[in-house]
């Protein structure tokens, strides 16, 4: 049902132009199907065609722009994950830290590691999370990026 929502978004707003635009079509037309001698509607039913138009399509903007962007966030997602697939396994054909079977407890003699704004514990358990090559930052298994320095897991 939510597969490709970011397509659905984008064919409801090009569907609610359309049924704007008919509404005004109609709404016009029923006024100038009242025009009378004592009551003139005719410049009341372009305003309402021209104007009803206009409002839908401007309106059909935001849901369609909405749709846009569901679908770019999608992309940039899969090209991320591309990305960080690429780059864990240039790190793990280097034999750096970064590769997979990395999760090495990593100990100071200080409280700081050299560079980190954040205090840094020695593991004890590799399950606890994984410290950063560069700066020495304490990360949870779930962070991508180093919460400090920001480079690859």
């Amino acid at each position: 049902m939510f597969d490709r929502i970011g397509e659905k978004i984008k064919t409801l707003a090009v569907i609610s132009f359309a049924l704007g635009v008919l509404a005004s079509l109609i709404g016009a037309i029923a006024l100038w199907a009242a025009n009378s001698y004592r009551n003139p509607t005719v410049f009341a039913g372009i305003c309402v065609l021209v104007g009803g138009s206009l409002a839908s399509w401007i309106g059909s903007f935001f849901t369609y722009g909405f749709g846009e962007l569901i679908e770019e966030t999608r992309r940039n997602r899969e090209i991320n994950q591309q990305i960080l697939n690429h780059l864990n396994a240039q790190q793990g054909k280097d034999g750096a830290p970064g590769s997979p079977a990395r999760d090495v407890p990593v100990a100071f003699s200080g409280s700081r590691a050299p560079g980190s704004r954040h205090e840094v514990k020695p593991l004890t358990d590799t399950r606890e999370g994984w410290v950063c090559k560069y700066c020495g930052t304490r990360n949870v298994n779930s962070d991508l990026m180093c919460k400090d320095c920001g480079i690859y897991k």
